[in-house]
């Protein structure tokens, strides 16, 4: 009995792509790529690089917008946000009728009208005006007697409850650089530490106490009036 031939094996070809043992590792990188360049993943990788842009840019504003801490420091002393002076609760002015060095003067929130010190008093009426004569002394006794016109008259309470009619009179006075026309009660301030109080009145729309401060303003004047009614 004659036995069939048998056919011949075939050989894997070994440079066959089913064959190639770098063919998974072609295919898991495709794959991979395939997954990376999903529409989810895009977007994701794009949301990412929007939230950095975003924080630069950000950082970018702070830091351009930050003043210098120096120069704002040096600003917020001169001036507030309104344009006031912030001032110390004793500054120095001159009232270049009293004399011409300065004179301490405290700044008061409490007191509406301000006051400077005057002693011998005298109303009187010239040419069919009130005026009112008076003496300031300052701390090293130095006497000057003035003569203005009576502005108006205040009523001031005393601690007994009573009250004492005061008169007013406007005076020049320098503060900050600036004359001012201000109105003071001619009152009795001997008993205080300073000879001229400053109120509510007079630093409307001038200046801001800074508690803890004293002497932030200039001394010298400019050729300027300011008219104030205080």
């Amino acid at each position: 009995m004659r036995q069939r031939a048998r056919p011949p094996r075939k050989r894997p070809n070994p440079l066959s792509p089913e064959n190639s043992p770098s063919m998974p590792k072609a295919r898991t990188r495709l794959s991979r790529n395939r997954v990376s360049r999903s529409p989810t993943n895009i977007r994701n990788k794009h949301r990412r690089i929007c939230m950095r842009l975003k924080s630069a840019i950000l950082s970018l504003v702070i830091i351009a917008l930050a003043p210098d801490t120096a120069y704002a420091g040096k600003k917020d002393k001169d001036m507030d946000a309104g344009g006031k002076v912030i001032a110390g609760w004793i500054e120095k002015v001159t009232v270049p009728l009293i004399r011409d060095e300065p004179i301490k003067a405290k700044l008061d929130s409490g007191a509406n009208t301000s006051s400077i010190h005057a002693i011998d008093v005298e109303q009187f009426e010239q040419d069919g005006d009130d005026w009112v004569r008076f003496t300031f002394v300052d701390k090293d006794g130095a006497k000057t007697e003035l003569e203005r016109p009576m502005v108006r008259g205040v009523k001031i309470k005393d601690l007994g409850g009573g009250a004492d009619r005061r008169p007013v009179v406007e005076l020049d006075m320098c503060f900050d650089g600036r004359v001012h026309k201000t109105q003071f009660t001619l009152s009795d301030r001997s008993g205080f530490n300073y000879r001229i109080l400053l109120g509510r009145r007079f630093m409307k729309g001038v200046a801001v106490i800074d508690p803890d401060e004293t002497y932030l303003t200039k001394e010298n004047c400019r050729n300027t009036t300011d008219d104030k009614d205080d």
